[in-house]
């Protein structure tokens, strides 16, 4: 029987020692591990691996206890939920009787699916309508309903998320508080894993790097970590860890005027430096238009080389904390004056890489097409050729489509991103423009083109969606394959959401404003 220790309930609390509400919570996961593996509800499947049923009980445990404390992560969830597909829980009909802010038995039935379905993505699609996954949930159910009214809160987890003492020059405490939460709350079990092969990957890269010491290398290290933690996505809702917290601290009524509530992010880009006072560092976008940030010199390295105002090229990753911007991790430092001509290369770099260029690309592909948004080819030729007579681009030694392979392809474009490409599951979008479509092959692999982000950028899916092109998406289900298509129909847009590890308010709803 596989059971967890205190000290292994721990990894998932910002704290170092065990109290008696600890070894309570690690009592209930375990007794919810026994009945996870006495149900086993994933007998049979080869994708099953003894760890899912182990991060399962722990999600359950830790849920519970966020529930019972009322610390807003889970409520977080359900209310962005409501806020975006209009219910709190995908997939599930709720009725008077669920309680938001209570145990439910759809609470439960979800965080299996989920539990599950994240160790298996871009594998397979399981179904959120399993009875497997139904009865195990009444069965853990029964369980946490009789600990329900005598369930100890945490204190301590309470205390954690009480950011009302954080203050103007706190920066790094509210960082750490962000790291813990990506890293080790039970929400996001999984994402410390994808970091860690990540950082496999990178440190292999690293060793046969000759060009860079091991202070360069630690430091490359200690830049993606802390820029994981800024910018990652989390696993529920596909937003920022800093993002979540704050929609945490509005839901426990914080301060609206707070400094942890005022923030935002950058990713990495070339700025020139060009002012400073005492207290920051003005920096100006190479990229974007006019758009400057004062970034703090606390944050900066001023003793390796100091930017110079005027004369400076930085490359840096921005978070905003109040009413500064910090940098975070590695930044490139170059003198404009020791090496000639580098502000103008990175001037021509705008120019390919800024917004007015998409924009350009998107309006030379919308008039070569006539209006529509999508175009579909036999193969890759055929497309080359359209580029080159019609949208009148050539093709440049740096444009390599032989990971295209051979067979039909779509092209698109968006004023934010310039041409998208689309390979597998063409003949899968329903649309009158599409001359390949094929009805029974979208009936079979249509749910690709929602959940697999390997073969279709997100906006392109988001269109699709929109536009009625995906309507033969469907799960398997032993209703029929018109239930499993209804089914998809009302949560589609969760499924994209969930799959692509992307918000639709953030990555997609902009993307045609210009």
């Amino acid at each position: 029987m596989k059971k967890i220790y205190p000290q292994q309930w721990l990894y998932f609390h910002p704290y170092t020692k065990t109290d008696a509400v600890d070894r309570y919570y690690c009592d209930i996961v375990n007794k919810l591990m026994k009945v996870i593996y006495e149900y086993d509800v994933m007998a049979g499947d080869p994708m099953a691996e003894e760890g899912i049923y182990k991060d399962a009980a722990i999600f359950i445990g830790a849920w519970f206890e966020d529930v019972i404390s009322q610390t807003g992560i889970w409520q977080v969830f359900t209310s962005e939920c409501e806020k975006r597909y209009g219910s709190r829980l995908p997939f599930y009909d709720l009725d008077d009787e669920y309680y938001y802010d209570e145990i439910n038995i759809e609470d439960i039935r979800f965080i299996l699916w989920h539990s599950f379905q994240s160790w298996n993505m871009g594998v397979k699609v399981y179904n959120p309508e399993n009875k497997g996954l139904e009865n195990l949930a009444k069965a853990i159910y029964d369980i946490l309903d009789k600990e329900y009214e005598t369930a100890p809160e945490n204190e301590r987890l309470q205390e954690f998320f009480d950011f009302s003492n954080i203050e103007e020059g706190d920066y790094l405490k509210y960082r750490n508080k962000i790291e813990w939460f990506f890293m080790n709350c039970y929400i996001n079990i999984g994402c410390y894993e994808d970091y860690l092969c990540s950082m496999d990957e990178i440190m292999s890269e690293y060793e046969d790097d000759d060009s860079m010491d091991e202070r360069t290398k630690d430091i490359m290290l200690y830049s993606k970590r802390i820029n994981t933690v800024l910018m990652g996505r989390t696993p529920l809702l596909g937003i920022t860890a800093p993002e979540y917290i704050k929609l945490i601290q509005e839901y426990n009524k914080a301060d609206h005027n707070a400094y942890y509530m005022n923030i935002g992010s950058v990713n990495e880009a070339m700025y020139t430096v060009e002012s400073e006072t005492n207290e920051y560092f003005v920096f100006k976008s190479l990229i974007e238009d006019n758009t400057y940030y004062k970034v703090t010199k606390e944050s900066l390295e001023l003793n390796s080389q100091r930017p110079v105002p005027g004369d400076t090229l930085v490359t840096s990753t921005l978070f905003k904390y109040g009413e500064y911007w910090y940098h975070n991790g590695a930044m490139m430092n170059y003198r404009i004056s020791e090496n000639p001509g580098m502000k103008e290369k990175f001037k021509e770099l705008k120019s390919t890489l800024g917004p007015n260029n998409q924009e350009k690309v998107y309006k030379d592909f919308i008039k070569a097409t006539k209006g529509k948004q999508f175009m579909f080819f036999k193969d890759v030729d055929e497309m080359v050729s359209f580029i080159e007579k019609k949208i009148k681009y050539k093709k440049t030694s740096d444009l390599d489509f032989s990971t295209l392979g051979d067979g039909l392809v779509m092209l698109s474009a968006t004023p934010k991103n310039g041409l998208c490409f689309m390979k597998n599951l063409c003949d899968c979008v329903a649309s009158p423009d599409n001359p390949y479509y094929n009805q029974e092959q979208a009936e079979k692999k249509a749910m690709g083109l929602l959940t697999d982000k390997n073969s279709i950028p997100y906006e392109m899916s988001c269109y699709l969606l929109d536009n009625g092109c995906l309507k033969d998406a469907g799960l398997n289900s032993i209703l029929g394959a018109e239930h499993g298509r209804e089914l998809v129909r009302k949560n589609a847009q969760f499924l994209m959401d969930y799959f692509f590890n992307k918000c639709r308010e953030k990555d997609y709803n902009d993307v045609f404003k210009m």
